[in-house]
């Protein structure tokens, strides 16, 4: 008499699992569909030379304070939240955009 709780509480736990997978499924095609709605928006933007060389100048002169910031912390590294260690986290994050909405995009 004691076998049926433990495989109805199995039970439960799969049903739990698969409810939950179908839901992170359903949210990452939702996920899918905005980012190709947000890639046919911005491809106005990429289709554009004046905007086009605006990124490729802005990425060249990121990429290049980059790689200054990175020899000039293997010296001496930047205590958090000063002016050089923002710098880093907004480079950062200024390149990962861009990785994005190249995917987006792309």
């Amino acid at each position: 008499m004691g076998h049926g709780a433990p495989h109805c509480t199995q039970q439960v736990h799969i049903d739990k699992y698969t409810s939950i997978h179908h839901t992170q499924l359903h949210v990452l095609d939702q996920l899918r569909i905005q980012l190709r709605a947000i890639g046919e928006e911005l491809s106005i933007w990429r289709d554009s030379p004046r905007v086009r060389s605006i990124l490729y100048l802005a990425q060249f002169c990121s990429s290049l304070l980059f790689v200054v910031l990175y020899i000039w912390s293997t010296y001496s590294p930047p205590p958090p939240w000063t002016l050089r260690w923002n710098l880093d986290l907004g480079l950062c994050l200024f390149f990962g955009a861009d990785y994005f909405l190249r995917l987006a995009v792309g």
